[in-house]
């Protein structure tokens, strides 16, 4: 079995897999309890209108939250940044979120990894960078 993975359209745990054809196709993991024990196949993936629906509501829910924390002043991923202070990243260095510590480090340090226009990745303390407005251009 491939990598487990979310579904886009519905938010299902699903993996690709092959058929006995070669032809490559989304699965998912079923089971049913029955008297004698439990029994497990995977079969194609399908949606169903409710879990597009569910799933289309769970994406607005996680947009507004994403847009609530920006106008918060927090600094999230995907977010285009610029380092404004420190010593280890020049300042003026611009980049795209891609990493935000979940936590302090040992220093009490919330740290932050970015990537420049040309590839380049930093990490910095997250109070060394500001949300940049005008978008990056490559």
């Amino acid at each position: 079995m491939s990598k487990v993975i979310s579904c886009r359209g519905c938010g299902a745990e699903v993996f690709w897999d092959t058929n006995r054809n070669g032809v490559r196709y989304l699965a998912e993991r079923a089971g049913q309890v029955y008297e004698g024990g439990v029994g497990r196949w995977k079969q194609p993936h399908r949606h169903t209108e409710e879990q597009v629906a569910r799933w289309a509501e769970v994406v607005r829910l996680n947009e507004e939250r994403l847009a609530q924390a920006i106008a918060n002043g927090e600094i999230v991923k995907g977010q285009t940044v610029e380092v404004f202070k420190g010593r280890k990243v020049p300042k003026g260095t611009v980049g795209v979120v891609f990493w935000v510590a979940p936590q302090e480090d040992g220093y009490g340090v919330i740290k932050v990894g970015f990537t420049t226009p040309a590839g380049d990745k930093h990490f910095t303390n997250i109070a060394n960078v500001r949300a940049k407005v005008e978008a990056l251009s490559a």
